[in-house]
């Protein structure tokens, strides 16, 4: 971890901007074996978290329907994609939602070398600057000690998920709602998508044997409907809210 984060920093621009203070950045050095995927506690709040955006189409429409439900989430932004939406990047930030990392292309880490992980990290970083809060997605959720390694080096924590509903292939709506109505817990991390970076074929990564559902209406769709049933119950915050709610839970 770098002495950024060791000392709390506010990265994220914006009047609903959360900093980070000393309890989270303290509770962020104990992630540092594995990759957060949740914390424990028995407060009723709950991160979404969407990956390989920004969309043009899709992302604005969410940023409407979290405003809708007083929820906010963090946005794994993919390099090349924020890179062609500087505007929509600044927007989610000012919205009051938290922007992480999720790689510049896109690749699987555990595939690339050591020298291409820090690229990758850097180059979204630069694009990302001055709203990226220093927490990484591997694509894919692909991780291991020694890309944990190439994030720390870079100055991000790791982060997974607990729950996740693939809604990246799945196209009936019911289903998504169930299975999110179903997994949501207090402290969880929901794995959401907003785009589909690599149009579902990735150039370096696993085999997929599904096709991505580029169209994001679907889990826009049953994401409102799950907001509308559950917001009484839990509140959907951004991963640095969630994570002064209790001990990290980790994940190698």
């Amino acid at each position: 971890m770098n002495a950024r984060a060791d000392a709390g920093i506010e990265p994220v621009t914006g009047s609903r901007a959360q900093p980070w203070d000393g309890m989270v950045a303290q509770r962020l050095v104990a992630a540092l074996q594995g990759a957060i995927v949740g914390v424990d506690t028995t407060e009723p709040i709950v991160a979404l978290t969407f990956d390989d955006g920004p969309h043009p189409e899709y992302t604005p429409q969410l940023l409407s329907l979290l405003d809708r439900h007083d929820a906010r989430a963090t946005f794994f932004l993919v390099g090349e994609a924020a890179a062609r939406s500087p505007t929509l990047v600044r927007e989610i930030a000012t919205r009051g939602h938290v922007v992480g990392n999720h790689s510049w292309s896109h690749p699987s880490f555990t595939m690339i070398s050591s020298p291409e992980r820090r690229r990758e990290l850097q180059r979204c970083e630069t694009v990302l600057a001055p709203h990226a809060a220093p927490l990484f997605r591997p694509p894919y959720g692909d991780h291991s000690r020694a890309t944990r390694r190439d994030a720390h080096w870079c100055g991000h924590v790791v982060v997974g998920w607990s729950l996740d509903v693939h809604d990246w292939c799945e196209g009936d709506r019911d289903t998504l709602v169930n299975a999110l109505e179903n997994g949501i817990r207090p402290g969880g991390i929901v794995l959401l998508h907003d785009a589909i970076h690599d149009l579902g074929a990735p150039a370096v990564g696993p085999v997929v044997t599904r096709p991505a559902i580029l169209d994001r209406r679907i889990m826009l769709n049953a994401l409102d409907a799950v907001l509308g049933r559950l917001s009484a119950r839990f509140r959907f915050v951004t991963l640095p809210e969630l994570l002064r709610a209790g001990s990290v839970i980790t994940q190698t």
